[in-house]
């Protein structure tokens, strides 16, 4: 039950989060469109939409890689 709980609640993209709910933004707009269900003004009224969903990820992308980046904090030198 426990691995189930943790499927549900996304647990295996932990630091993943942003960029895999950026992508389903513009993917789900995007798949409306191919199968039909959109017409293209839909998917011109829905474009804005879906480039903020791929900001969404390009900004979870940049903030993940500011933390890895993140090293030891150093202490600053001392005046003589």
């Amino acid at each position: 039950m426990s691995a189930f709980f943790k499927l549900l609640t996304a647990a295996p993209f932990k630091d993943y989060r942003t960029q895999v709910l950026g992508g389903l933004v513009f993917l789900t707009g995007l798949a409306n469109w191919l199968v039909g269900d959109a017409t293209l003004t839909d998917l011109l009224q829905n474009l804005p939409a879906m480039v903020g969903g791929l900001g969404l990820s390009t900004l979870g992308a940049k903030v993940n890689g500011v933390k890895d980046a993140a090293g030891p904090a150093r202490k600053p030198a001392r005046a003589k």
